[in-house]
């Protein structure tokens, strides 16, 4: 179990990161539901 646990672990940040990423760079588009919910500070102060 912690093999398959470890997995899906791994593709939920992997599928959070390809959110964050335009071409390549990281860009963070908070109006996105996922990302303004996991977003625990900015440098925006919101």
């Amino acid at each position: 179990m912690p093999e398959h646990a470890s997995e899906l672990y791994s593709k939920n940040i992997s599928a959070l990161l390809e959110l964050m990423l335009v071409d390549g760079v990281l860009a963070p588009d908070f109006s996105d539901e996922v990302l303004a919910a996991s977003c625990v500070t900015r440098e925006d102060g919101k």
